[in-house]
């Protein structure tokens, strides 16, 4: 695995259910290296009982959210 020192982390915004019969839907703040880094942290924060909606990217700074990938 090859990893590449110059990438930067950035704020993606997961949509997601907590349930899979669920119709509120939630929002949640990803502190990841690409829009597929955070799909994949999204899947195994949320996937076992819930289904993950969508992913897209934030613009914005890390301070002004609370808790990144808890």
């Amino acid at each position: 695995m090859i990893i590449k020192t110059d990438m930067k982390e950035k704020l993606y915004k997961v949509t997601y259910k907590l349930t899979p019969k669920a119709t509120i839907l939630r929002d949640t703040a990803v502190k990841a290296h690409d829009k597929e880094h955070a799909e994949r942290i999204a899947k195994k924060l949320f996937e076992p009982r819930g289904r993950v909606i969508s992913v897209e990217a934030v613009e914005g700074r890390f301070k002004r959210f609370k808790e990144f990938n808890r």
